[in-house]
């Protein structure tokens, strides 16, 4: 624990850590026969995270090209894990992401033993999420 805590206050006093603004939202069902959803956001959570672009060569070899161009991958202390997961929508400067979701409907989040790496897909800046 206390490695994590070093890491994070060495990371914020050289300025590396951005704010990334979290989106909690209650998903509720507007008509179950056709199967239409509506998602009412909460107040945003704001978190200081080492925020990094993936390059073009990493989305190829490492992902398979399934992630869209413009993600970002975070790094972050393993506290806000349930966090991301529940935040249906991501602000990073004026960009909109959420986290990425694979084929089998696992999360982008990878737990390291002292931080955790969260992928998020590029949604746009569309307010609505």
């Amino acid at each position: 624990m206390d490695i994590e805590r070093e890491l994070f206050n060495t990371w914020l006093e050289n300025e590396h850590l951005q704010q990334v603004q979290l989106f909690p939202a209650k998903t509720t069902i507007v008509d179950p026969t056709e199967g239409t959803k509506r998602n009412t956001f909460m107040n945003p959570i704001s978190i200081k995270a080492l925020v990094m672009d993936f390059k073009p060569e990493t989305l190829r070899w490492k992902f398979y090209g399934q992630i869209p161009m413009g993600s970002k991958q975070v790094i972050c202390q393993k506290k806000y894990k349930v966090l991301f997961k529940l935040a249906k929508k991501i602000k990073i400067g004026t960009d909109y992401f959420k986290t990425w979701v694979d084929d089998q409907n696992g999360f982008g989040i990878m737990e390291r033993e002292d931080y955790i790496v969260v992928i998020l897909s590029f949604n746009g800046n569309n307010i609505k999420g």
